[in-house]
């Protein structure tokens, strides 16, 4: 049982969505984040927190806006930074939906 739930903690699903051979779109439903989104939500976000009126540039994380565990996907426009305090409240907040919502 231990071996199962280890896989399912890093498990994921990538979805290729294609107009013929062109690629339209890649979503990855998990928390993994490909450096290439890493490097491009940066540049994106200008090395800031994306709370409007913060102007963090230490201690960034990357915030699903959508949380994972309610689906959320992976993906650069589903992605932004979020300083560590504002990235702390988001949570607590989505947490407090999910008690109440």
């Amino acid at each position: 049982m231990s071996v199962a739930q280890e896989i399912m903690n890093d498990a994921f699903l990538t979805g290729v969505f294609m107009d013929g051979t062109d690629v339209q779109s890649v979503v990855r439903f998990g928390r993994h984040i490909p450096t290439a989104v890493r490097d491009a939500l940066r540049i994106r976000d200008d090395f800031t927190c994306e709370v409007p009126g913060c102007s963090r540039r230490a201690r960034l994380e990357i915030d699903h806006h959508e949380p994972v565990h309610r689906g959320g996907p992976t993906r650069y426009r589903s992605l932004g930074h979020k300083c560590w305090y504002h990235h702390q409240d988001k949570t607590a907040a989505d947490r407090l939906f999910d008690d109440t919502g």
